[in-house]
């Protein structure tokens, strides 16, 4: 499967949509919800080796690795845009990643 994972009309601003698998206990599954859900990205590259403290926790169809979390620490790394998801869908969800990430909180954290 070949998924564009940036928009190919420099300056490369605008999102293109793609579905991503996300894993399930997650923040980012307790965020946008877990199974397949869409997402959009503008990116060129993506993770090739990942640290063993972190964990996939989205890809692509692809293959394509779109999001990361921590094993014990509250990071989590994105390759899409849940700010824009906010403004653009209305999905307030979205929004829900980015505060429980600035706040330190692991998926069992959050409030539902």
């Amino acid at each position: 499967v070949k998924i564009v994972h940036h928009d190919t009309i420099s300056p490369y601003v605008r999102d293109c949509f793609h579905a991503a698998d996300i894993k399930p206990g997650t923040l980012i599954a307790r965020a946008l919800g877990d199974g397949r859900q869409r997402i959009n990205t503008s990116h060129y590259y993506s993770i090739d080796k990942l640290a063993d403290a972190f964990e996939v926790t989205a890809t692509a169809e692809d293959g394509v690795i779109e999001a990361i979390e921590h094993r014990t620490k509250p990071i989590v790394g994105v390759q899409f845009h849940p700010e824009r998801l906010a403004v653009r869908d209305g999905n307030k969800r979205a929004l829900a990643l980015i505060r429980a990430a600035l706040e330190g909180k692991r998926p069992s954290e959050l409030e539902d």
